[in-house]
């Protein structure tokens, strides 16, 4: 938030947006395929083994998706998606991995909190909040000027 002083008063604006990190729960499976690409992952981001970092974040910064599906299983036709999120600029700031204790049938999770740049919300048809929204109108609007003028 930005506090503009003008004349006797103030108005607020909007300041610059900071997307908070979220954590996920994984769980591997019996080939070890995520632990293998999560750790694939956390090796692009630095190297420990040789002590190095990529340049820059291209180098190891991803893009993922996240859908929430409706909880259905119907044989023929599965769940349904109800909407979906893409997350942008992302990268794993930590990682913890459950017991592996053969005392317990618990299938291996592993926490991760990623950390990620821009996200898109999208409803079950891909069409994001923000489509058609016209900025000139609603400036217009809101201090009473004609649109274009």
């Amino acid at each position: 938030e930005i506090t503009l002083d003008v004349y006797n008063s103030r108005i607020f604006l909007a300041g610059k947006h900071t997307w908070e990190p979220i954590t996920i729960v994984v769980r591997d499976d019996i080939s070890n395929n995520v632990i293998t690409a999560v750790d694939k992952q956390m090796q692009n981001q630095i190297d420990h083994h040789n002590q190095s970092a990529p340049i820059a974040g291209a180098q190891y910064k991803f893009s993922t998706v996240i859908d929430t599906l409706d909880g259905n299983n119907d044989e023929g036709s599965g769940p349904s998606l109800l909407d979906s999120w893409s997350l942008g600029g992302c990268w794993i700031t930590s990682t913890a991995y459950n017991e592996s204790s053969y005392a317990t049938s618990d299938a291996m999770t592993i926490n991760m909190t990623i950390r990620y740049d821009n996200a898109i919300h999208m409803d079950s048809t891909g069409t994001t909040a923000i489509a058609g929204q016209s900025i000139d109108s609603s400036v217009a609007g809101y201090t009473g000027a004609t649109a274009g003028a």
